[in-house]
This record gives C-alpha cells, structure tokens and sequence, in this order.
C-alpha cells in the first residue's frame, strides 16, 4: 500500500509527472499486469501533464488485453489467389522467345 500512498502524496505535491513515472517503474520492475482501462486512464493523466511519452515505456509485455466480444468477429477474412507474376503468365512474350 506504500507505493500508492507515495503516487498519491507525489500527486499532492504537484508533482504528478514524478508520480507517473513511478507507477511506469513499478510496473516494470514488479511485473505487473496492466489492464486496458487502467492503461486508458493512466495515458489520460498523462497527455493532460503533455507527459503522455512516458507512457510508452512500460514493457508491452504487462499488457493484458480486453477479452472479446463474443459474436463480435467481424466479416469473415479471405484470401485472395496470388497474382501470376509476368515471367511465368506467358513465356511467349519474354525477350528473345520465337
């Protein structure tokens, strides 16, 4: 509970970009997950400083991401045939052929 007294008492203080830091360190040094909302919210406190760079060091492997809206797949994805490339579509027009 120590860390997030400090983070509050760093915000108290007017020194919120401080304070960003250390919750950024302790997630990485502690390896803790971090969810999309709280991710959201801390890139929001962030870019009202204009100290939203900082966010982007936290190690993207902390990442948890928001579970998907079942039946929310969208359209369903094909693939196209790859197109024939000019050498092998017709080798009767190549430089040099009869």
């Amino acid at each position: 509970m120590s860390a997030l007294e400090s983070v509050l008492d760093l915000v108290a203080n007017d020194e919120a970009e401080i304070a960003i830091d250390y919750l950024i360190d302790t997630a990485d040094a502690f390896r803790l997950p971090v969810r999309q909302d709280e991710c959201d919210r801390l890139l929001s406190a962030a870019a009202q400083l204009d100290y939203a760079d900082a966010v982007t060091d936290i190690d993207p492997t902390l990442f948890l991401l928001a579970p998907a809206v079942i039946g929310d797949r969208g359209p369903p994805t094909t693939r196209s045939a790859p197109a024939e490339s000019a050498v092998t579509a017709d080798a009767s027009t190549a430089p040099g052929a009869p």
